[in-house]
């Protein structure tokens, strides 16, 4: 926290966030773009040793999903959370899981002849996808032109008329009202950090069956005989010296042995250069079958760098390779 490497933090705690109202709290900034737009400040470049007139131009923001529903205004959860699609992608309501999925909601989006559009088995039992879609733009024309379609109500709550029904869009955003917001090309990105920290981390529980963390869970597989032809992932009811009913065992999901081995290979085996990441090790604990103490970054070097050596040769080869070339694209995405 030294003087020439501080920048400015806004931190809002507590149950009194201002939620919708943080336009409020951005509106100085919004001011004082909008001042160092149209008044530009005469600024030495100690590259050419002349002076020049800078202007200042917002560019984009970059938030995990929740600061961007209230940056951007486009809540992310309900029917529409993905901030890309929006409208062209309605996510499912899972019975049991009493929550909203994305799953099998790609398939218009393929190319016409891809194969999984034809696929009765691995998506939805039975069903065949012939719908064509595509990926919608989101600049910042497309954010002024929709949030200029909206009637507001009356009551100002909700904001706009239609909300949850026909769109997802909750207030209008301070940084939507400079000038140039229409000639941004992206203005709000989902930073990749926290997406690649949440994939990992549903992958790491799941994988090696974390309980109370795992999303391989009762409801889940409750869901999944009610959408999937997987037989094999059903419940089953009580027989034979089973007295309840019980969860049969995954082909994505470690055995016992196989999670005691791969605990004493992160704990054991596992090392890496000073500063390179955190000692995980330290946090492994076999007896209790957990890993305790992983931040974002310990996950990025999860499923970048261990996740492809760790599970080799302990989940079938074609859920392996899906997890490999998921670990490639993110490493990937993340290199310099």
């Amino acid at each position: 926290m030294q003087r020439n490497t501080i920048f400015l933090t806004l931190i809002i705690p507590g149950p009194d966030y201002p939620g919708k109202n943080l336009s409020v709290y951005m509106q100085p900034l919004v001011d004082d773009l909008n001042h160092s737009w149209h008044h530009p400040t005469l600024t030495y470049d100690r590259a050419s040793k002349t002076n020049f007139f800078m202007k200042v131009w917002y560019q984009y923001s970059m938030h995990d999903m929740p600061g961007y529903a209230l940056f951007c205004g486009h809540c992310t959860a309900g029917k529409w959370p993905c901030p890309v699609c929006r409208q062209l992608l309605e996510f499912l309501w899972l019975k049991a899981g009493k929550k909203y999925s994305a799953f099998d909601t790609h398939r218009p989006f393929l190319k016409r002849d891809h194969p999984f559009r034809q696929d009765k088995k691995n998506f939805k039992k039975g069903k065949v996808v012939l719908e064509e879609r595509q990926i919608p733009t989101f600049d910042g024309a497309t954010v002024k032109a929709e949030l200029g379609a909206l009637v507001r109500t009356e009551s100002g709550v909700p904001v706009f008329h239609g909300y949850g029904k026909e769109h997802n869009w909750t207030h209008e955003a301070g940084i939507t009202k400079l000038e140039y917001y229409d000639k941004l090309a992206l203005p709000h990105n989902i930073d990749v950090m926290h997406t690649e920290k949440n994939v990992a981390e549903s992958l790491f529980n799941t994988i090696l069956n974390i309980p109370e963390k795992t999303k391989d869970n009762v409801k889940a597989r409750v869901d999944v005989k009610e959408l999937c032809d997987r037989p094999r992932q059903h419940m089953q009811p009580p027989e034979g010296r089973q007295k309840g009913w019980w969860k049969p065992h995954s082909p994505f999901v470690l055995d016992k042995d196989q999670k005691k081995e791969s605990f004493r290979w992160l704990k054991n085996v596992v090392m890496f250069p000073d500063g390179y990441c955190s000692n995980i090790s330290k946090g492994v604990n076999i007896e209790k079958g957990k890993v305790t103490g992983m931040k974002s970054h310990d996950y990025h070097i999860w499923i970048e760098r261990l996740m492809p050596v760790m599970l080799r040769g302990y989940l079938p080869e074609h859920i392996w390779r899906v997890l490999a070339e998921l670990s490639h694209f993110f490493r990937t995405v993340c290199a310099k």
